[in-house]
């Protein structure tokens, strides 16, 4: 009798493990740098805390607390598990921290300050082109991003004798008025292309709301001197000035609770 093996599709996400230290009254996170994939949870384990402690995660956004790109930290007695990775990317500053649960206001250590980094998320905008009517489909035709998020643009319709680029052309901050792009990358740092597409990439300088336009060159190759004719879209929109909004829903709200009262232990 054989045992059946798992398919390649069902392989669990593996969980990333980081090992907290205490040593001589410190905490000493083992690696206070890691990067993660999109999904991937993680695992803190607390090495040699005494009896009577519990250990915490603590993550600091502008100094108010949060749970990192979590959807819920869980506390057992001698590690704290990152669970349901909301997919958010970026950096995330955290401190890792231990409290004599029966006198926490008296007895607590904390870690130098860590870091998570999360790759970066694809986002796939298509765009179907109609060069007949020179008519566009965007789909989605406002996009928000993360900031340092990658968007990649797929075009149809497109022929042998076509090309299509974008062009950022204006900026608008929320509470002021539009203004012309100051940027060609929008958003972004730089574009790559690729056959029927193009992708930014990055994190550019201004947040807000960036509008392109999507541009199209046609010509015909058998006449000689032919004009070049294009045309362009309007109103699609990338916007990357989102911030997390406040209060966090509901089935969040339990862990940022347990996270403000942690602050109570911290001079913030």
């Amino acid at each position: 009798m054989t045992d059946a093996k798992p398919s390649a599709s069902a392989q669990p996400i593996l969980t990333h493990e980081i090992n907290v230290l205490y040593q001589n009254g410190r905490l000493v996170v083992e690696q206070p740098e890691v990067l993660i994939d999109d999904q991937q949870p993680i695992t803190w384990k607390f090495i040699g805390i005494p009896d009577h402690w519990a250990p915490g995660i603590l993550f600091l956004s502008n100094n108010r607390p949060f749970i990192g790109p979590f959807e819920r930290l869980e506390c057992h007695a001698n590690k704290v598990v990152g669970r349901g990775n909301t997919g958010r990317i970026g950096c995330f500053r955290y401190i890792a921290m231990i409290r004599d649960w029966r006198h926490p206001q008296l007895s607590k250590h904390f870690s130098a300050p860590a870091q998570v980094w999360q790759g970066p998320v694809v986002t796939t905008i298509e765009v179907e082109i109609d060069l007949a009517t020179c008519q566009f489909c965007f789909n989605p035709l406002t996009c928000v991003i993360e900031p340092g998020q990658v968007v990649r643009w797929h075009f149809t319709g497109l022929d042998s004798h076509s090309l299509a680029e974008v062009n950022f052309r204006r900026f608008n901050k929320r509470g002021e008025k539009p203004q012309p792009a100051s940027n060609f990358f929008g958003p972004f740092e730089s574009f790559s292309y690729f056959e029927n597409g193009l992708e930014g990439s990055g994190e550019g300088l201004l947040r807000g709301q960036h509008g392109y336009d999507v541009h199209v060159v046609t010509w015909e190759p058998n006449r000689r001197g032919a004009p070049l004719r294009s045309f362009h879209s309007t109103d699609p929109i990338i916007d990357n000035e989102e911030d997390p909004q406040w209060p966090l829903p509901s089935s969040l709200q339990l862990s940022l609770d347990s996270a403000r009262r942690l602050t109570r232990y911290l001079d913030l």
